[in-house]
């Protein structure tokens, strides 16, 4: 209905316009061009009972739009002829002949053009989810094969519907991609052909996902999973750049920096100079005008003079001027040649005290730390010396004078300062003096001070040096369950337009501990993968049941970047990205961070939903208005709601018991934690009545607990079983 009102107000338009150009009654015009093609096609089309079957806007837009639309330029006797069918010329000469010509052929040019736009081909397109997170999930909790993720899954379900005949003033089916697991199915044909052409796209969505379904039943009922065998073969021989840089060795990082301090000390900047990259690259960042939220990433070389004797400057070189096969710009000293000394993952950190929990998960990939302190401030403040805290309790750093402490800010400390008469040098000694007594305590005893000025990049060919001869850790020293990728992030690389057959799968970042090594093609098994939730919907559960349901997930290594450098292989060092076959779905807006990726069978348990802590140490806290010291006993009671961090992981539960003499902690997860037992874990608790923000309260060591996936301890150890947990209340 609401279409044939909208094609009469056209036809009507087009006759009112024609009328208003010529200068005639708009009447006569109707009657002329509507009425008459109506009463005519009322005359022919008359049923055998003597019913209508002839709608008035129809007859006159068929008549203005095809019949009258369709002819050709200069036409206009055959128009005239069309419009007086009959011999009665009184309507001519109520106009005028001069009146009634120009009439015809204004009215003949308006149906022609109106005829033009409506047969020109418009896009017509349907949005819709093909696989996605939430499907997968499902079809895990049916015990699914794994590799039911797999990205070749949704682009074999494409073909299949791309092989759909169009109809007739249809253009061909073209898929391209709309968002993580959202697909948009577009063709092109006239508005007139809309209802057809909805009708195709919505049948072409229908077959994608019946082919898709019917593909991974085919898989549940086989139990078929990826071989090893399919993999391609890959050169598993370290290239080599002409430079003598090969893959394995200089073109990936070696060493994991990361940058800890309070809110506003510099940061950010200080990574910028020497990086040449901003690390604030979310959206949520640039909204708060550069405020850092969440974890940044950014790689640099270090290179130095090849006169060792006369010159031996070190400095930093930018990411984008680190191009293989390119050597390193001249020495800025001596002009003389660089070479490379070893590549460095940066890792900013946020300073706010309700970030603490990103902070936390970032520094499980320290190999060693650059502590910023803005000079012109009292070092540490009680937020910095929060993340000192958390790496002093948690052993993360793998050995001591790892740590450097950057007197960030120091251009302010040269405005003269009448009260002291000091100079700035004598300023900064002060400074750093003032913070050695403070920090004798703290993981940062002993650490060097290097003073520098980030924008204007003074004082980082010292702070270069002391970087290129941190020793890497070693390699060949790891613990059991330990040989693994902790992911830091997970994205989706496929841009919403790029075509489905151009798609690729999902990205997973982060750093490898122990002595593993991955290789292009290898099969990885990611823990936990998907949680399915088993929680029941009745106010009263089933006895036993599970709040989740965990399955994990496999998947291919297509290709490894660190950086811009494309890797073979890669090994313990700095941050590197695994291109894998998984569904973009899946790793779109971080949903893998806190898993750990590894070959099959060499990844640790899963826990959950009970987690049992022991060995367990309280810190120091204070309240985020710094105006008084908080006990962190007091905030593990029964009930109280923790965030539990071990790697890159981090999940909320609550305590159910708690013995605070035996240091040991009984939490009820809310969400499955990937961690060997023995693993450090990080604790945080809601503190203070007024704000009940969560503080890093303590430190603690994975005991056991309920065991959803069994890892390579596990397996080891099944004759040997966790002992019973006996805390007192």
């Amino acid at each position: 209905m609401e279409k044939s009102r909208r094609i009469q107000r056209c036809a009507r338009f087009i006759v009112d316009r024609a009328a208003a150009r010529v200068g005639v009654s708009r009447l006569w015009a109707r009657r002329i061009a509507l009425f008459e093609p109506y009463r005519r096609s009322l005359l022919s089309h008359v049923g055998k009972d003597g019913t209508d079957d002839v709608r008035p806007c129809q007859a006159a837009s068929h008549f203005l739009l095809e019949t009258m639309g369709n002819l050709p330029d200069g036409a206009e006797r055959d128009a005239e002829q069309h419009l007086l069918l009959s011999d009665d010329r009184r309507d001519v000469e109520k106009v005028g002949k001069g009146r009634w010509q120009r009439f015809v052929r204004v009215l003949l040019a308006l149906c022609q053009e109106e005829q033009r736009r409506l047969s020109k081909p418009v896009v017509h397109c349907v949005e819709a989810t093909l696989g996605g997170h939430k499907a997968i999930a499902n079809l895990l909790a049916r015990d699914a094969s794994p590799n039911v993720c797999d990205i070749s899954r949704v682009t074999s379900s494409l073909d299949h519907c791309m092989e759909l005949q169009p109809p007739r003033g249809c253009e061909p089916l073209s898929v391209s991609m709309a968002g993580a697991g959202r697909y948009t199915f577009t063709t092109k044909a006239a508005s007139s052909e809309a209802v057809r052409a909805l009708s195709f796209l919505e049948s072409a969505v229908t077959r994608a996902n019946d082919s898709w379904e019917d593909g991974v039943e085919t898989a549940v009922k086989s139990g078929t999973t990826t071989s090893a065998n399919d993999a391609s073969e890959v050169d598993t021989n370290a290239t080599n750049d002409g430079l003598g840089r090969t893959s394995t060795s200089i073109l990936q990082p070696s060493l994991n920096v990361g940058l800890i301090g309070d809110v506003a000390n510099g940061k950010s900047t200080l990574i910028r100079s020497m990086t040449g990259k901003r690390t604030q690259a979310h959206s949520s960042e640039q909204r708060e005008h550069g405020k850092t939220i969440r974890l940044g990433f950014a790689n640099c070389a270090i290179v130095h003079c090849q006169d060792h004797v006369n010159c031996d400057v070190y400095s930093f070189l930018p990411e984008d001027e680190d191009l293989p096969r390119r050597p390193p710009p001249p020495c800025c000293r001596c002009g003389g040649a660089m070479e490379f000394s070893r590549r460095i993952s940066f890792i900013d950190c946020p300073g706010h005290a309700e970030l603490m929990s990103t902070m936390l998960g970032g520094a499980s990939a320290f190999d060693a730390v650059l502590f910023a302190a803005a000079a012109n401030l009292r070092c540490p403040t009680p937020q910095a010396k929060q993340h000192l805290d958390a790496l002093s309790f948690s052993g993360i750093l793998p050995r001591k004078g790892n740590v450097a402490i950057v007197q960030t800010k120091a251009e302010l400390l040269f405005k003269p300062d009448e009260t002291t008469k000091l100079s700035a040098a004598e300023r900064l000694e002060r400074h750093a003096t003032e913070a050695r007594k403070a920090l004798r305590c703290t993981v940062a005893a002993g650490a060097p001070f290097f003073p520098t000025c980030a924008p204007l990049k003074l004082g980082l060919e010292p702070l270069a040096r002391w970087l290129a001869h941190i020793p890497t850790q070693d390699k060949t020293v790891a613990e059991v369950g330990s040989n693994g990728l902790n992911v830091l992030r997970s994205f989706d690389v496929n841009h919403p337009g790029k075509s489905y057959d151009e798609v690729v799968g999902g990205v997973i970042g982060g750093t490898i501990s122990g002595a593993g090594t991955f290789k292009t093609g290898d099969l990885l098994e990611i823990r936990p993968g998907l949680v399915v939730s088993t929680a029941s919907t009745r106010k009263k559960k089933k006895e036993n049941e599970e709040p989740f349901v965990v399955r994990s997930l496999e998947c291919r290594c297509k290709g490894i970047m660190s950086g811009k450098m494309d890797l073979q292989q890669a090994t313990s060092g700095g941050l590197i990205a695994i291109r894998t076959t998984l569904c973009p779905s899946l790793c779109a807006a971080n949903r893998l961070v806190g898993s750990v990726v590894g070959p099959r069978g060499t990844l640790p348990p899963v826990w959950g939903p009970c987690l049992f802590l022991d060995r367990m140490s309280f810190v120091s806290i204070i309240s985020l208005d710094h105006t008084e010291r908080l006990d962190p006993s007091k905030s593990l009671k029964e009930g109280a709601k923790v965030r539990c961090h071990s790697g890159s992981a981090s999940v909320l539960g609550h305590v159910v018991r708690v013995s605070r003499s035996r240091g040991k902690l009984e939490v009820h997860l809310h969400a499955p934690l990937c961690a060997h037992q023995g693993a450090n874990a990080a604790i945080e608790a809601a503190v203070g009545e007024k704000t009940g923000a969560f503080h890093l309260v303590a430190h603690a060591r994975v005991f056991g607990g309920t065991c959803c996936l069994e890892g390579s301890k596990i397996a080891q150890e099944e004759h040997h079983p966790v002992p019973k947990y006996t805390g007192e209340e």
